[in-house]
């Protein structure tokens, strides 16, 4: 743990919190670095069943932090363009290290959600915002392109026209708007976003983890594979999980007609 970024584990799940309130929890490389450390260990911890990602204070992540194009600036040319690289290639890995996780993970969204921020979200499982959470990719302004996975992601979940008035013209947009839209599980009242978060991260620890884990791999392939591959491949993940005691746990349970006991 750093100050930067909290760890806080759970029965069955941990809650990752971006810790630097006093800047809206905006991006720099201490909280890049933090958390694709975190996100890389967790990979490997059998114990931990679901992830919550959060943002200490009023805002989720205000984006990058503008300190951080000082040093990019005193510099030229070429030199300017390989840090810059630098960069957001450290900022790219915590969003990599997020994709390749086998846990589910969930956002808890309270205020703003802004340039990387967004790409974050965007890149968990599932997302909860408060009802106050607002919206907005913000990279033009500066007269930045976008990065993070962003552009990737929008036009993957909301479609082209709808990506491009995102990146392009640069309105916020909130929380109902984004639920409509589909970029959000649920939107609760203002403070709520990290217990409903919580709630779901409890109801997927208590969840079968293989079964979990390769649903949770085929919906991220499913992004780019063709439908015979892609049938192929649930029929392996499927075989798989028939080997596994939370298979026989969930049909033992189903034939007795109670709730079935995962993992345990």
């Amino acid at each position: 743990m750093t100050d930067s970024l909290l760890i806080e584990r759970k029965p069955g799940y941990i809650v990752l919190t971006i810790n630097r309130p006093d800047r809206r929890n905006a991006l720099d490389e201490t909280v890049t670095k933090a958390l694709t450390d975190a996100l890389q260990d967790i990979a490997q911890d059998p114990a931990i069943r679901a992830v919550v990602i959060t943002g200490a204070g009023s805002a989720f992540m205000a984006g990058g932090d503008i300190s951080m194009f000082d040093t990019l600036l005193s510099r030229e040319g070429d030199k300017r363009t390989d840090q810059a690289r630098r960069l957001i290639d450290k900022a790219s890995n915590a969003i990599r290290a997020l994709h390749a996780l086998p846990q589910p993970v969930i956002a808890a969204v309270e205020g703003p959600c802004v340039g990387y921020g967004l790409s974050l979200m965007m890149a968990c499982d599932l997302a909860v915002a408060a009802n106050d959470a607002s919206f907005m990719l913000a990279h033009l302004g500066i007269g930045a392109s976008p990065d993070g996975g962003a552009t990737w992601m929008l036009t993957r979940l909301l479609g082209s026209k709808r990506a491009f008035g995102i990146a392009l013209l640069q309105d916020r947009f909130d929380a109902q708007t984004a639920l409509d839209w589909g970029l959000l599980n649920k939107m609760c009242p203002k403070g709520e976003a990290l217990a409903e978060a919580e709630a779901l991260a409890a109801r997927l620890a208590a969840g079968p983890r293989s079964a979990q884990h390769r649903t949770k791999k085929l919906l991220r392939a499913a992004w780019n594979t063709p439908l015979d591959p892609h049938l192929d491949a649930e029929a392996a993940c499927f075989a798989d999980v028939s080997r596994s005691a939370d298979f026989e746990e969930g049909v033992a349970a189903f034939r007795e007609r109670r709730k079935p006991k995962f993992g345990h």
